[in-house]
């Protein structure tokens, strides 16, 4: 990817802006995280309460988005799938 802007307010106390040159995608299979690889950038950050702005400079920076606790597989017997689903269960 090139040209990356992001803009997070989950945090309302800190709302934070990420500018990065490029980055790439990669996951985390364990915990289903995504995990973006930025490079060449800048984060800004801002505290409204406070008035603080912070900027940091980097070369490399990780930004892990959490997708939350894997989903527990669904048991289901053969007799309550449908047709595609009991051939890929079959093999």
């Amino acid at each position: 990817m090139e040209g990356i802007l992001i803009y997070d307010e989950r945090d309302k106390d800190k709302i934070s802006t990420i500018f990065a040159k490029e980055g790439f995608v990669d996951n985390d299979p364990k915990s289903r995280d995504i995990i973006l690889t930025l490079l060449s950038g800048e984060l800004q950050r801002f505290e409204p309460k406070t008035k603080i702005f912070q900027k940091m400079k980097f070369d490399t920076y990780d930004l892990r988005v959490e997708m939350g606790k894997p989903s527990p597989p669904l048991k289901r017997s053969l007799k309550s799938m449908r047709c595609p689903l009991m051939r890929l269960k079959k093999r």
